[in-house]
């Protein structure tokens, strides 16, 4: 299943909160997989597993191929944003992509979600 990519919609001013914590933090992509910050940013039900990859230009949810196919839409040597992914998850991004950063945003993300 191919990713899809998010419109623009009720969800595109979170989308813009998330961008301004990655401009702040100098990342350049965030991998999304909680089932509460799916809904947050996108306003999706989506089933365990599926994972949300956001950059400046896009958001798009990928619903089966799990990490992996994360790393396969993001360039090599990106710097990186996640929520507490796994240890596993992360040497999977670790390895595929090469990434100059890996940073957690977790609490940001937490207080916008929390916000609601």
């Amino acid at each position: 299943m191919p990713p899809v990519s998010l419109p623009r919609d009720g969800f595109a001013p979170r989308r813009l909160a998330l961008r301004a914590i990655m401009d702040g933090r100098g990342v350049d992509a965030v991998i999304l997989s909680r089932p509460r910050s799916l809904a947050h940013y996108g306003g999706l039900a989506a089933p365990g597993g599926a994972l949300l990859v956001v950059t400046a230009r896009e958001a798009l949810l990928l619903q089966t191929g799990g990490w992996e196919r994360a790393a396969a839409l993001l360039p090599k040597g990106c710097a990186l944003g996640h929520e507490n992914a796994a240890a596993e998850e992360l040497a999977i991004l670790v390895q595929a992509l090469g990434p100059r950063r890996v940073l957690c945003l977790a609490a940001e993300i937490a207080r916008q979600v929390g916000g609601r």
